[in-house]
């Protein structure tokens, strides 16, 4: 099953990287027959205008990166004499193109991250997953929420006692499930000891923060926590999302602040607007973060990515549930059940790919 994924991701990584070399290398070709354009267009605007388009492709290049190969590009085609179509060089720099959009199997991994969601009980797919995991060289595991239906003591003891026995070192937030029962997160904490993680691995820093009450808005004490230790932060890795316009229905109104029931009083509405704007807030925080590459959340049951509209830079993934079921449908009928893996790489790129559950 493994090696199945691994060969999906591998195709679809190389798909995208025929596109991005196809779309850059139009964009210079382009510019070089523009001669009035080239004189004002340099390689480092062509890195500035060029890696925002491709991080939308998931092909993660630095602008100098970009730049270098745009430049390089350049000075082979105002070398060729396009009237016959004949180069006064070499061609085209085939090793350029390599070593900016080689797979990133090629690259220098340094970790990899298993990140569940949505595990609600299932305890069949949830031994699946811990085994799958067991299979990989996985550095940690973050468990995003929803691990339990109602979050009673006993339901999140026999989760906790269900991930211990395979000794893996993981984190676990709790998602609104986890604490319907207590309202708070005093179950939660009792039974996992903590809601909220800094956590470092080989440098990389990771900040994990439960932000999954509903009509409840997050505690002050808790978002001074969040702005103290920020700065130097990667990937933050929340209960729910923060943003999800450009998702299909019903996903596209499920996010902090956000039930599938409508408030049924005034008072709920309130609280849930309130809730909603906090949301914001701590998306707004989280931009100005410039380290800040990727945010993680659970809740939909269903993994998604979304490039921020604000920071291009800055990417939001939902992760896939766990569970074999949602509510009580099969969970198939959103999607197949699964889980995420971050692999982070040596020169600070990163990449996310979905390990299915049979």
């Amino acid at each position: 099953m493994a090696r199945r994924v691994k060969k999906r991701v591998v195709f679809f990584r190389f798909v995208r990287s025929i596109i991005a070399i196809t779309i850059l290398s139009s964009l210079i070709l382009g510019i070089t027959l523009v001669v009035k354009e080239t004189e004002s267009l340099t390689p480092e605007k062509i890195g500035k205008i060029t890696t925002p388009l491709l991080a939308r492709l998931r092909i993660k290049v630095s602008e100098e990166e970009v730049s270098n190969f745009a430049g390089n590009l350049a000075q082979r085609f105002s070398n060729t004499n396009l009237s016959s179509g004949n180069p006064s060089g070499d061609g085209v720099i085939e090793g350029d193109i390599t070593s900016i959009f080689a797979s990133n199997d090629n690259k220098n991994k340094i970790f990899s991250i298993a990140i569940l969601a949505d595990v609600q009980q299932d305890f069949i797919n949830l031994e699946k997953a811990l085994n799958l995991i067991g299979q990989d060289n996985y550095s940690k595991i973050f468990i995003l929420g929803d691990m339990t239906d109602y979050g009673d003591k006993e339901a999140l003891s026999t989760v906790k006692e269900s991930i211990d026995i395979f000794g893996y070192e993981y984190y676990a937030i709790p998602g609104d499930h986890d604490i319907a029962e207590s309202l708070d997160t005093s179950n939660f904490n009792s039974v996992f000891g903590s809601s909220r993680y800094l956590v470092e691995v080989l440098g990389k820093k990771f900040l994990l923060l439960d932000n999954s009450a509903n009509y409840t808005l997050v505690e002050p004490s808790i978002i001074s926590w969040l702005e103290e230790n920020i700065k130097g932060v990667e990937y933050i890795v929340l209960s729910q999302p923060l943003y999800v316009e450009g998702l299909n229905p019903p996903f596209n109104s499920i996010y902090m602040g956000s039930t599938q029931i409508p408030p049924t009083s005034e008072d709920l509405k309130e609280k849930q607007e309130a809730v909603r704007d906090q949301g914001k807030s701590i998306l707004e925080l989280i931009r100005k973060e410039k380290s800040v590459k990727a945010i993680f959340a659970g809740d939909h049951h269903k993994s998604s990515e979304i490039i921020d509209p604000i920071r291009d830079t800055l990417t939001h993934y939902t992760v896939g549930a766990v569970s074999s079921t949602v509510r009580e449908y099969p969970q198939s009928l959103i999607q197949t059940s699964r889980f995420s893996k971050l692999v982070v790489f040596e020169d600070g790129s990163y990449d996310v790919s979905d390990v299915i559950l049979d």
